[in-house]
């Protein structure tokens, strides 16, 4: 019987940014998880960026970047680093008409 893995979505936005625009999640707990998944999609280029927080977001002392190409999607899969992380996406100079962000913890 396959091992079922159990994944929990911690993140979404998918309202299109504005040039140069961000959205930020709020502090996201990692204590019963070891990876982050998800995936992408933007019409434009831009950059997600997980920050990774020892003290419960106090402090960002670390960063794992992901450039997003327009109009392909991304995937994302981490290691888990710290126990709290945030995501922030960050558009390129172009304002986008699609863009879709799904960030999950297993």
């Amino acid at each position: 019987m396959p091992k079922l893995i159990r994944m929990s979505l911690v993140f979404a936005a998918t309202t299109p940014l504005g040039a140069n625009g961000t959205v930020t999640s709020g502090n996201i707990s990692t204590a019963y998880a070891s990876k982050v998944t998800g995936t992408v999609y933007a019409d434009q280029p831009g950059t997600l960026y997980i920050d990774w927080s020892s003290d419960g977001g106090t402090n960002w002392d670390g960063c794992d970047t992901i450039p997003v190409s327009a109009g392909t999607p991304t995937t994302i899969f981490l290691d888990v680093k710290t126990p709290t992380m945030r995501v922030r996406y960050v558009n390129g100079a172009t304002a986008q008409t699609v863009f879709r962000l799904y960030v999950f913890l297993k």
